[in-house]
């Protein structure tokens, strides 16, 4: 039995190396087998080129770790390989190289490290420090199991009865209980067609029977109806133009989306906005969102709020009741909420803003931010 004492680093003789590479040549390791569990390397040349650490049997490498290696510029990676074997490799680009010191150790269980530009895996076995900035490296999807959805929501006329914050006013009427495949509807522009001079396709995102994420493209008909989907979609969570036939522009007429069979709307794109604008979100099986941000604008006096159905895939009475999660009471102007605490909504939730007015007519737009994690 062998033991360690102290901090010990092992040097990798068989992966390090001083040899210059001429162009497009390849140092490659041997495989090494210490009982340490990381491995690290340092590497410094003129030429460009690629490092790759690969782990595995010593036969069978199943992994691989690839940085860019920057001329003149001095590179420090890490990899966990656990009790697996490693080797090193560097491929050399075009440029004859006219020096390199490539050093090549293993050390004892420290920590994670990531390329800037790297993902985190869900699976880092600790704390991972880098300059971040994790709203955009969740967006940029650089965090494995996270992401981020935007509700942009807009009603030009709330009254007096409770209404859904999108354009058609009223109820909402896509929270359907079956799922079914889906049509633009007739009665849109002329123009708005397959080889027209405004939107020629539409990209919708949804949900499907079992409420996994579903999309399909919708090549529109001009003031005809489409084809019928492939796909069936139980949620539409947003709709946008995707082919235009006029650089610069979007949809001329506005683009009903409703059920194949006609006479149930599910999502409006409104005339030359090129997307949806419905505060009305479902979050997918299998994620958890965390509502971050509520915000609205209004032209006049008017509660705005953010209610969530839990367990919308259950329509079998007893049903979930609809639950206020923020509220604007009387908000005339804008009105922006932080959640130190984020709110979690479960999967199969829906997420949807009502407005309601007092007297008269108001026009209000919101806007809320979730975060979405794998359960």
């Amino acid at each position: 039995m062998t033991y360690l004492v102290g901090n010990p680093v092992i040097a990798s003789a068989a992966n390090s190396s001083t040899a210059p590479l001429s162009g497009s040549a390849t140092f490659t390791g041997t495989a090494d087998t210490s009982p340490l569990a990381w491995v690290i390397v340092t590497v410094l040349t003129d030429a460009a080129g690629t490092l790759h650490i690969d782990l595995g049997d010593g036969t069978n490498w199943d992994e691989t770790h690839t940085h860019t290696i920057r001329a003149n510029t001095s590179l420090r990676v890490t990899a966990l390989k656990g009790s697996r074997s490693f080797r090193v490799r560097v491929v050399n680009g075009s440029s004859l190289q006219t020096f390199m010191r490539l050093v090549t150790a293993t050390g004892p269980l420290a920590g994670d490290t990531v390329a800037r530009n790297g993902i985190i895996e869900e699976a880092s076995p600790s704390l991972v420090v880098r300059p971040s900035h994790t709203a955009l490296d969740r967006v940029r999807g650089l965090i494995r199991g996270e992401s981020g959805w935007r509700m942009t929501a807009y009603n030009p006329a709330i009254t007096t009865s409770p209404e859904a914050v999108w354009p058609a006013g009223g109820t909402y009427t896509g929270f359907l209980t079956a799922a079914t495949t889906i049509r633009v509807a007739a009665g849109g522009n002329a123009n708005d067609d397959a080889t027209g001079s405004r939107a020629r396709t539409v990209v919708v995102e949804g949900l499907d029977t079992n409420f996994e994420p579903v999309s399909e493209t919708i090549t529109l008909a001009g003031a005809s109806a489409s084809s019928a989907t492939t796909a069936s979609f139980i949620r539409i969570n947003r709709a946008y133009v995707e082919d235009c036939g006029t650089y610069h522009s979007a949809n001329q007429g506005a683009i009903t989306i409703e059920n194949s069979g006609g006479g149930t709307t599910l999502a409006i794109i409104d005339a030359n906005r090129g997307e949806t604008q419905q505060g009305i979100y479902t979050v997918p099986a299998g994620k958890t969102a965390y509502l971050c941000r509520f915000e609205a604008e209004t032209s006049g006096a008017c509660d705005v709020g953010i209610f969530v159905l839990r367990e919308a895939d259950d329509s079998t009475v007893p049903v979930r009741s609809n639950r206020l999660q923020s509220e604007f009471a009387g908000l005339n102007g804008t009105g922006v909420r932080e959640f130190g605490c984020p709110l979690p909504i479960p999967e199969k939730s829906d997420v949807y803003m009502l407005g309601v007015t007092a007297t008269g007519t108001v026009r209000v737009s919101a806007e809320a931010s979730l975060i979405l994690i794998d359960n």
